[in-house]
């Protein structure tokens, strides 16, 4: 009966993806992501989120522009678990794995600052598709990597240089 049980476990978990509620076209959204771990920041950053037909990467372009200071990110996540929990509604989860890259300089008049990160990053979310063609949802998103920082005076690095993002974002399928 225990080795009929793994198998059935087994064969569930290949065959996760089946379930799946996403359809497989073009997926265009926006995504407003907070950094939980940089000392209770409340800013929120806006994010282009991109699925793109017959690629199993979920992308995320980031663009910050601020006073003094500019930096671009990339993320590319790969779903290694997509299910739905409740069809009718089309509610689902995913377990990701994916990576990071982001590039910031600032300068002012005293201070000026370049830095360069990289690492792994592991989504976990829910979501919720009340239309074919429309997506919401929410993920939790801890990271681990390496960050740069480069100042007029230093070069130093961080390792590893762990986090927590939080992310709600909306998807168009088309």
């Amino acid at each position: 009966m225990k080795k009929i049980t793994i198998f059935l476990v087994f064969l569930l978990v290949l065959s996760i993806n089946v379930f799946a509620a996403r359809p497989g076209g073009l997926g265009l959204g926006i995504v407003g992501e907070q950094n939980l771990t940089e000392g209770g920041s409340s800013n929120w950053e806006a994010a282009l989120s991109l699925k793109v037909p017959s690629i199993p990467i979920y992308w995320g372009i980031s663009l910050e522009i601020r006073n003094n200071e500019w930096g671009l990110g990339l993320t590319g996540d790969n779903y290694l678990l997509d299910a739905s929990l409740i069809r009718i509604i089309n509610f689902g989860w995913y377990l990701g794995l994916g990576a990071y890259a982001g590039f910031h300089m600032y300068n002012d008049e005293t201070i000026s600052w370049t830095t360069f990160n990289v690492g792994a990053r592991v989504p976990i979310g829910i979501y919720i598709m009340p239309a074919r063609i429309f997506e919401l949802f929410l993920n939790f998103v801890p990271t681990i990597g390496m960050d740069f920082l480069v100042t007029d005076s230093d070069t130093t690095y961080s390792f590893p240089e762990s986090g927590l993002n939080i992310g709600i974002g909306l998807r168009f399928w088309f």
